[in-house]
């Protein structure tokens, strides 16, 4: 069985429009709602979306809202009890003097910190909550407010709470004029729930203010399926009804205003407090700890439109960041920064006892600029080509013919030889040798061109390089193909531009996007090496990855020409081969065994902010399952004498490789036998090998496609 949606969702829901009230001193909606919808997906990954609304509020100042369930296959949900459902409701107070909008619930409690150990003791703090339908069990609820069932899966909810007597522990005061927004929470079980949300007029009225910074679309492209609050909360319309300035955590003391928090969470570690010893914490339910200090925000910095989407309808007040700044958002990130004492706000320590004059100094295009990606941009403009390999057979010397084009320009060649700029402009070589078992062109790089573990690099210098007097430049290489190259092989072109770009008078590390050849060796033709991730997919998170090698390394197809399975770290004895590597370094703080890589990098503490085993997030295709190609080579785990051979190098067999990249240390679900013994007994693999020949593996036995343990069932895969 796939498993669909983290935790959440596999049978769905279709939340329909149902018609507005029949009291006659209920007030009707706006005829132009804002409403959101919750992404839903059944067990056989069919879409089923949707969420329309009715709300109004009636003379008793209760909320009234009608809805309609009906699940995936279109038949109407009949079994809805009160305990199954939540409400939240909250009114959107304009912008004024410079303060940004915000959302005011109408449903708040007052919560104490109760446990000693924890700070703040004794004392407590406002917070928004919700409406349940009904307390109690599923099959006695006692009834909150009133659930209604018209029949054939539409229902009537009518609040307890009058919205227009709100006193305590805040005062809030009623206003029909004001935007307010209805929430909805659907929980039968962890795979069957829904939110949805509405955006109305008490009296009726067109909208005039409305406050959609983000949608979870936007956020689960990191996250996968962000379910929160033991699953519940799945929108982010949802999220902001308590999630406002309305809201303290007792025991930090913290805001967890949506704007604050959220901000805060992904500086994390980057934040000035917590470089400065600090942390940043929020105590949940019962006082458990959400440390965010060690959250690494996958990209260089901060890019607003990351989260703040400006192409969605459903966004409309999305570039809010760069038109409404306020003390509040930008100190959630410059957390240094005492707008009223003016304490690092600029160079003059500049005071600000409010928001009214905020956007005076920093307008759109300021603030923009701030937080431009200027590297990445500037970098767009040019184009790395490979246009032809020659002298690629064993014993010979290659040569690569090659272009740099403006782009800025018209598709202008770029003068490589008199401008510097791009000093570092380098070709490495990846190919397999005798030593690999492919029979077929290849599927892992092998090769290591001279005394070396890796690929040398010869670089490819202005000197070095000879103009064709076209505008392109041919470089012979410094190295010949070893004698027992075989198969095909693969050119990539790498390199950073160096310019000042920020203005701050030092020569920035400019990312060009790499660009590689194909070759045959023995080959007939040019065979390519097997697609497992694509650079596409790793932007989603990373936007570009030019965040190793000095902003040299652009493209997966590049990392695995360096990081093949004979590479390893010999100051720590792990294996960088691509495949446990990225495998270990995302699997982070989730390995039994941390994961580090010399004396520099300590992976150990990496958040991975998805769904660890779904598999799907970086793999194409069904590249993740078994069995693995026969031509996979295994990984070097310790160096034999031979510099020139891998032959005599302690190995891991391909699939113990992958399996432990995540799970080494682990133990089976018995609690004593552990993945090591499981993978090279029952899996007969082997984390000794030496030589060229794997063992006969027999995963797939059991987790090859179709079978009990299939990797794809025991694997949390997420299909869209």
């Amino acid at each position: 069985m796939k498993i669909i949606r983290w935790m959440l969702i596999i049978g769905a829901l279709f939340l329909a429009v149902a018609c507005s009230s029949d009291d006659d001193d209920d007030k009707k909606t706006s005829s132009v709602p804002t409403t959101t919808a919750t992404q839903s997906v059944d067990d056989t990954g069919a879409a089923t979306a949707n969420a329309i609304w009715s709300a109004s509020v009636n003379g008793a100042g209760q909320l009234v809202i009608k809805f309609t369930l009906i699940d995936s296959a279109g038949a109407p949900v009949t079994d809805l009890v009160g305990t199954q459902i939540r409400f939240g409701v909250a009114q959107l107070h304009p912008s004024v003097d410079g303060n940004s909008s915000y959302w005011k619930s109408y449903i708040n409690t007052w919560v104490e910190a109760t446990k000693s150990t924890l700070p703040n003791y004794g004392n407590g703090a406002v917070q928004a909550t919700v409406e349940v339908g009904a307390t109690g069990t599923a099959d006695a609820p006692v009834a909150v407010g009133t659930l209604v069932d018209n029949g054939k899966g539409n229902y009537t909810y009518t609040f307890k709470q009058n919205l227009k007597e709100v006193t305590s522990p805040i005062a809030v005061t009623y206003d029909e004029t004001l935007t307010h927004r209805v929430s909805f929470e659907y929980y039968k079980s962890s795979s069957v729930t829904a939110n949805g949300s509405m955006d109305f007029r008490p009296d009726g009225r067109a909208l005039t203010t409305t406050r959609n910074i983000a949608v979870v679309e936007t956020c689960n492209g990191c996250h996968d399926k962000l379910a929160l609050h033991g699953g519940r909360r799945l929108e982010v319309q949802n999220c902001v009804i308590c999630h406002n300035p309305g809201t303290i955590d007792p025991e930090s003391t913290n805001t967890v205003d949506m704007k604050v928090m959220v901000h805060k969470i992904h500086r994390g570690k980057r934040l000035p407090s917590v470089l400065a010893g600090g942390k940043y914490i929020i105590y949940g339910y019962n006082g458990s700890t959400h440390d965010y200090s060690t959250v690494g925000y996958p990209q260089d910095a901060p890019k607003c439109t990351q989260c703040h989407n400006p192409d969605l309808t459903t966004t409309q007040d999305s570039q809010n960041w760069k038109t409404m700044p306020t003390a509040e958002t930008c100190g959630a990130c410059h957390d240094d920064v005492d707008f009223k004492l003016g304490t690092n706000h600029s160079g003059e320590n500049i005071p600000q006892a409010n928001n009214k004059l905020c956007s005076t100094c920093h307008g759109p295009e300021y603030i923009t600029d701030k937080h431009a990606h200027k590297e990445v941009e500037y970098g767009k403009k040019f184009k790395y080509d490979i246009l032809e390999v020659t002298n690629t057979a064993p014993g010979q010397t290659p040569s690569v013919k090659f272009s740099i084009t403006d782009l800025s320009t018209g598709l202008a060649y770029y003068d490589f030889k008199t401008n510097r700029a791009f000093s570092s402009v380098s070709f490495l070589f990846g190919t397999s040798n005798s030593e690999s078992p492919a029979t077929d062109g290849f599927e892992d790089y092998n090769k290591y061109i001279a005394a070396s573990r890796s690929t040398v690099v010869p670089s490819a210098t202005q000197q070095q390089a000879v103009s064709n007097g076209d505008g392109t430049y041919t470089i012979p290489m410094s190295t010949t193909m070893p004698a027992n190259s075989v198969g095909s092989g693969i050119v990539a072109m790498q390199g950073r531009l160096n310019s000042d770009v920020t203005g701050d008078g030092v020569a920035d590390s400019i990312p060009v996007q790499n660009v590689v050849k194909y070759f045959a060796v023995t080959d007939s033709e040019a065979k390519e090496r097997r697609t497992v991730v694509t650079k596409e997919k790793c932007k989603v998170c990373h936007e570009e990855l030019n965040i190793v090698h000095g902003s040299t390394r652009t493209d997966p197809k590049v990392c695995v020409v360096c990081h093949n399975p004979s590479l390893m770290n010999t100051t720590s004895n792990v294996s960088t081969d691509f495949k446990y590597m990225i495998h270990a370094i995302h699997r982070g703080e989730g390995r039994a065994v941390g994961y580090k890589v010399g004396t520099d990098y300590d992976y150990s503490e990496v958040r991975y902010p998805a769904e660890p085993s779904n598999c799907a997030k970086c793999h194409e295709g069904e590249s993740y399952k078994l069995p693995l190609s026969s031509a996979v080579m295994g990984s070097t785990i310790a160096r034999g004498a031979s510099s020139t051979s891998t032959t005599d190098d302690t190995k891991m067999s391909p699939t113990v490789s992958v399996c432990l990249s995540c799970h080494a240390g682990e133990k089976l679900s018995d609690k004593t036998t552990t993945v090591e013994s499981h993978v090279t007994s029952t899996g007969g693999g082997s984390i000794t090998i030496t030589g060229t020949t794997m063992p006969t593996e027999t995963c797939s036995t059991c987790h090859g496609a179709g079978q009990a343990k299939d990797v794809a069932t025991v694997h949390t895969i997420i299909t869209e």
